[in-house]
């Protein structure tokens, strides 16, 4: 039986959920592990967490370009490593 009245690491009151933080994503931060900034798969947590911001405020037009920019973002990423493969 799981236990659902402990809060997970990102419910926390106090926790930092910035994108690209230990507590948003729930990674151990590991020093030497952590995505490039710009690399795709760190826009692919990006782009969730984004989505998941337009989830929780889907009339928030800001919301939805901030979506939009990393969207494009990994879109050209993803691009240039097809192209460059």
């Amino acid at each position: 039986m799981t236990d659902h009245t402990t809060p997970g690491a990102d419910t926390t009151p106090g926790a930092d959920t910035t994108p690209g933080t230990e507590a948003d994503t729930g990674a151990e931060a590991t020093p030497g592990t952590a995505p490039a900034p710009d690399s795709a798969e760190a826009l692919q947590q990006q782009l969730v967490q984004a989505l998941m911001g337009i989830i929780g405020a889907p009339d928030d037009a800001e919301t939805a370009r901030a979506a939009d920019t990393v969207l494009r973002a990994l879109d050209a990423r993803l691009a240039g490593e097809t192209a460059a493969a």
